[in-house]
């Protein structure tokens, strides 16, 4: 990994009706011709995405939409997968033709109000006249001709740096973390895994060393070692292991857990998981994977959860997938196990977190549950402030 992953950047999307220059203005932006654009309207299908960086605020993602207002049978999908990126964006862009506020265009904004999402208008001045529109932080330019350093000024007034990570208030400087990453049959070839790189990266950042090992007997490891680790970090499905063969002075977590308290509410997650010894035979399971993958042998979520369920729970469980961004039509579950979450940002986690709230659907992610299954989510948890 060379870059920072889209999941870690400031989110940033453009939205508006068809043919207002939201493909121009993402090309004027980062100055490529990233976007299709056309007078045709409906150029843009699909979201366009470009990874970006802007002084002062760091590493962002812009993202261009499709036309809200395309009531085309086609269109009308266009439109459902622009408002799925509502659910991940840090700060929208509504690009605006110089008239009145058309009913599309009105239901956008009274939506990013409702989400509580930080808005920039940017009026597209087809013709010499002055815009009329009387909305708050809005540009008034000329996409063809104007260049973009006013809505570069806005974007750092309102924009942050995604500066958490994952050691924040448990590993200090000059410490000493062991990571344990078993390679499976899942595991990419030539490159660990996400969490795991960001871990790594994390310890060195703030002055700490680590040791990555293959190796879950910690005890012949520890042969290596003058002193003790501060902190073991283990893949999750090694939990168990690593804990009894562990010194109980030793602090030990898992990837998942501190992926879960990165990008969403910790807590939330572990009542999740406790939820487990409330089901019932009848009740349903959704087992949430947020990106595609092909299914290996030994796969966590369509092979071992399940077993595991299975013996912790004592009858086979009512599983349901969903995978990608949809994650919607959630009430009739009674648990909701979510992946790590590696590849969405705190932004998605936190709104999923809260879809299962509102429909009071308990939700805990893989990692955490199988802890809570091993008998060791305790141990895991006990660095966390919960």
């Amino acid at each position: 990994m060379n870059k920072t992953p889209n999941s870690m950047r400031f989110t940033i999307g453009i939205f508006g009706c068809t043919n207002v220059g939201k493909s121009t203005l993402l090309n004027k932006l980062v100055k490529e011709d990233i976007s299709i654009t056309s007078p045709i309207e409906g150029t843009t299908t699909d979201s366009v995405k470009k990874a970006y960086e802007i002084d002062d605020v760091g590493a962002v993602l812009f993202i261009d939409t499709a036309g809200i207002d395309d009531d085309s049978d086609l269109g009308k999908e266009r439109v459902k997968r622009a408002f799925l990126e509502i659910n991940s964006i840090d700060l929208a862009i509504i690009v605006l033709k110089n008239r009145a506020l058309n009913k599309y265009e009105i239901a956008l904004i009274d939506k990013f109000k409702k989400e509580c999402i930080q808005t920039l208008f940017v009026v597209n001045k087809f013709d010499d006249g002055i815009a009329n529109l009387k909305l708050k932080n809005a540009i008034v330019l000329n996409l063809l001709k104007d260049n973009t350093d006013e809505i570069f000024t806005q974007i750092k007034k309102i924009a942050y740096k995604k500066n958490k990570e994952l050691f924040d208030g448990i590993l200090g400087k000059n410490e000493f973390v062991v990571l344990i990453t078993p390679l499976d049959k899942a595991a990419p070839k030539g490159r660990m895994i996400l969490p795991q790189v960001q871990a790594l990266r994390d310890i060195l950042d703030k002055g700490s060393n680590a040791y990555v090992s293959q190796n879950t007997n910690i005890n012949e490891l520890l042969l290596n070692f003058s002193k003790k680790p501060n902190l073991i970090v283990t893949d999750s499905q090694y939990i168990k292991e690593v804990v009894k063969n562990s010194p109980i002075d030793i602090k030990i977590t898992t990837f998942s857990i501190l992926m879960a308290r990165l990008k969403g509410d910790l807590k939330q997650f572990v009542d999740g998981a406790n939820a487990l010894d409330r089901l019932k035979k009848s009740d349903k399971i959704l087992i949430a994977e947020a990106c595609s993958h092909r299914y290996v042998e030994g796969d966590i979520a369509r092979v071992k959860i399940p077993k595991l369920l299975e013996k912790y729970l004592g009858f086979k469980p009512n599983l349901t997938y969903i995978c990608g961004k949809e994650f919607n039509n959630i009430d009739s579950f009674s648990l909701i196990i979510h992946c790590g979450g590696c590849m969405l940002n705190d932004k998605t986690m936190f709104n999923r977190q809260k879809i299962a709230k509102d429909n009071n659907v308990a939700i805990t992610n893989y990692g955490i549950l199988i802890s809570k299954i091993q008998g060791v989510l305790k141990r895991s948890i006990e660095i966390f402030d919960l």
